[in-house]
């Protein structure tokens, strides 16, 4: 499905396109993102024109592109998928070329308002790597709450990593928002 525009206070959220495969393929293949993704191998360009495909025909998938507003410059994608009518769920996905510049937060948190506001969804879930630090501390910063823990789950590079199930209720969105 095609998503709307979706504005922040420094990031706009447009739709992904071809133009901006390239990109994010460079940012998921490289070595410090990589580490954290649930594949084996790398991603290709003909692996991004068909994940692009299926988001577009998916009634169930949202993406966009996530670029600075100040210099329109693309930084990363952020998703929601498995979104459901009658649970009212959806599945969160972050891929972001730069951190700690706070522009992860904010396309975040304007992506979590146009979920609960405008698709009425109740919650957003998450599952991130446990030796992903970084991503844990962001993902609390914005609400999410620890559901457990999905031991040795992930098998990556020859080892076993666990996931932390990780969510944010509408309520406690609104609560952290005001």
């Amino acid at each position: 499905m095609t998503p709307q525009l979706l504005h922040g206070a420094s990031v706009d959220l447009h739709p992904v396109t071809e133009a901006d495969l390239s990109a994010l393929l460079t940012w998921y293949n490289a070595p410090d993102i990589f580490k954290y993704m649930g594949r084996e191998t790398h991603l290709t360009m003909a692996d991004q024109h068909a994940w692009l495909n299926i988001s577009r025909s998916d009634p169930g998938m949202l993406v966009w592109a996530v670029h600075r507003r100040d210099t329109a410059s693309l930084i990363g994608s952020i998703t929601l998928r498995n979104l459901t009518d009658r649970a009212r769920r959806a599945e969160l996905g972050v891929l972001l070329g730069v951190a700690g510049s706070g522009f992860g937060s904010d396309a975040l948190h304007t992506v979590l308002a146009y979920a609960f506001d405008a698709l009425d969804i109740q919650c957003v879930s998450l599952e991130v790597r446990g030796d992903n630090r970084r991503a844990i501390t962001a993902y609390m910063r914005a609400g999410f709450r620890p559901e457990g823990i999905l031991r040795r789950r992930l098998a990556k590079d020859g080892a076993l990593h666990d996931l932390y199930s990780m969510s944010i209720l509408r309520e406690e969105f609104e609560a952290d928002d005001t």
